[in-house]
């Protein structure tokens, strides 16, 4: 995959969560589809703390590697 093909894909999927976020009701954010699934509060929190173990992944490695990180 090229890294173009990465961002693209990256700004996408992010799209798509705004528009998933802006959507639910906010009296639905304990709701879960089942007993054995977290909620959809549960549910957005997690995509926000994988998104900032990337972050800082990305980070460590620009440090490494003696890079710029003022986009992050």
């Amino acid at each position: 995959m090229k890294i173009s093909d990465f961002l693209h894909d990256w700004k996408e999927i992010r799209g798509k969560a705004y528009e998933f976020l802006e959507k639910i009701p906010e009296n639905k954010m304990m709701w879960s589809p089942h007993n054995d699934l977290g909620s959809i509060g549960m549910q957005i929190r997690h995509m926000g703390v994988s998104q900032r173990a990337y972050i800082n992944g990305i980070r460590s490695l620009l440090n490494y590697m003696g890079k710029s990180q003022k986009h992050l």
